[in-house]
């Protein structure tokens, strides 16, 4: 399927027809695979909580925070290079998989030389092996980074959302059984190590691209730019999500980020469901929007408008149900990270959004003012953790939720609209009303459980829909809520009148 050196790429890798319309079907075909996933992810959680202890994920998110970021490299933005560019030679993308393959191959080899000092800087020799077992994962990535792109840049969600869903499978059931065996946070290690060999056999099966041989040509210059910046924004981003696991580790040990680790995950875990997919479609499209400012903006404000309702929503759920949902898919072991979850939440009101924004400075090609956002925002991030720490994980996770909601993102949307020509005012229209909507929402979910409270089983579907009529009608109450809720009738109504359209996205 490869075409001659130098030529353009086969038709399969460009997207075809009415950009809005393969958007939306695409999108909507991810996403609903991701209420699939998320249900697996969801039960394997249920049952590696109860088969695995917090130390066991901490160590694991240990070894993760303190040498995760060198992952990073593996890529070196070249996925996206691929996915925003809007003409690409074959030529051009098989000297990026070569470019791929050999700094994943570096990167993993460079993790392996320090898994003496992970070991060194925890005080636990055990996570030397661990870090070497996570150094042989790196390079795996590395194998379908492109192939990946490639689907990414064609609008081929089904193909994406089959390959998750095979590799999610496989990797669960290998980690619940490594598990069930007694094997700790070896389990982890394998289940990690299943779901990256089946995604690089299942992309490369699916794609039918293969690479040519290795050379350098005339446009990977520009590409390799661009995806070095985006690299630099990457490793900056990393530092500063990952900077409290590391500090937490280091001064309370596996057990405490091991809370910690399982709090944020139970927050972020129903957002992921669909944060990605947006910013997977928000990238394709949104690349070829950029000539366009008008659209663009209204694009730009329509989306981050559902993005922060969604959020709003599905935050406002977590608040209000915290302790069930930490009892369910965790069990008792884990009671210490209910008040954690609450207070990461403040900043989850407003983390979806400005992560559109930043992957939307990508789609226009301004990932150097991602970088200096990054940059001029790890000030913030250090204050708050010198400000929470001495109050161990509970401490860190108020002061960093609180600092982001009040202080990172306001700033963050100023400095997004000046750099996307949008005026702030509108960003700020889209979003703020849907903090205070789900703030509300949380509200009167927790109030209603002074009334009610039947436990995890029957109260989190029944406060689910709760918190959905309360929102609905909340959202109501405003011209502009009533113009979404509108758009998404007709959407649903518009999906529904194409099926066959579904089966080519």
């Amino acid at each position: 399927m490869a075409e001659a050196a130098g030529g353009a790429l086969p038709d399969l890798f460009t997207p075809r027809g009415d950009l809005k319309r393969r958007s939306v079907r695409g999108g909507t075909v991810a996403l609903a695979t991701q209420v699939v996933k998320f249900s697996l992810q969801l039960g394997s959680t249920a049952v590696l909580a109860r088969l695995l202890t917090p130390d066991d994920y901490g160590s694991a998110a240990m070894v993760v925070a303190l040498l995760g970021f060198a992952t990073l490299f593996r890529d070196l933005g070249l996925s996206t290079a691929t996915i925003q560019r809007d003409k690409i030679t074959h030529e051009e993308v098989s000297g990026l998989f070569w470019i791929n393959v050999f700094f994943g191959l570096a990167i993993g080899f460079i993790v392996a030389l320090c898994a003496p000092l992970a070991a060194w800087f925890y005080g636990r020799p055990d996570l030397r092996w661990l870090t070497l077992a996570y150094a042989a994962l790196v390079p795996i990535d590395s194998l379908a980074t492109q192939h990946e792109a490639l689907l990414q840049r064609s609008m081929r969600y089904v193909s994406l959302a089959i390959r998750d869903l095979i590799a999610l499978i496989v990797g669960i059931a290998a980690g619940i059984w490594c598990a069930w065996l007694g094997l700790g946070y070896w389990a982890l290690v394998i289940m990690q190590a299943t779901i990256k060999t089946t995604n690089v056999l299942t992309l490369w099966w699916q794609s039918g691209w293969r690479p040519g041989r290795p050379r350098w040509g005339p446009g990977l210059g520009h590409l390799v730019r661009f995806g070095g910046t985006l690299t630099l924004s990457n490793v900056v981003g990393y530092f500063m999500q990952g900077l409290d696991s590391v500090v937490l580790g280091y001064l309370f040990g596996a057990a405490g980020v091991g809370l910690y680790n399982r709090a944020q995950s139970l927050l972020q875990r129903p957002l992921q469901q669909f944060m990605p997919t947006v910013m997977s479609v928000a990238t394709s499209a949104f690349s070829r929007l950029a000539p366009d400012a008008d659209s663009f903006e209204r694009n730009t404000l329509r989306l981050l408008g559902m993005v922060s309702c969604a959020a709003g929503l599905v935050v406002a759920l977590v608040v209000g149900t915290a302790d069930w949902m930490v009892a369910l898919m965790l069990g008792d072991q884990w009671t210490g990270a209910v008040p954690i979850v609450a207070a990461l939440s403040l900043f989850a009101f407003v983390e979806p959004s400005a992560s559109l924004l930043g992957t939307l400075l990508i789609a226009r090609g301004l990932p150097a003012k991602l970088v200096q956002w990054r940059l001029m925002s790890v000030p913030i991030i250090l204050a708050g953790l010198a400000a929470g720490v001495n109050w161990g994980p509970l401490g860190v996770a108020i002061a960093l939720a609180g600092s982001g909601l009040l202080v990172r993102a306001p700033l963050f949307f100023w400095y997004a609209a000046d750099a996307l020509s949008i005026p702030p005012r509108l960003l700020f229209r889209a979003v703020v009303p849907h903090v205070a909507l789900g703030g509300a929402v949380a509200v009167c979910l927790l109030g209603f459980r002074q009334l009610w409270s039947p436990g995890p089983v029957t109260g989190i579907p029944v406060f689910a829909g709760l918190g959905a009529v309360v929102y609905g009608g909340l959202l109501w109450l405003r011209p502009e809520g009533r113009a979404m809720i509108v758009d998404g009738r007709a959407l649903l109504s518009h999906l529904r009148a194409e099926p066959l359209a579904v089966r080519r996205a």
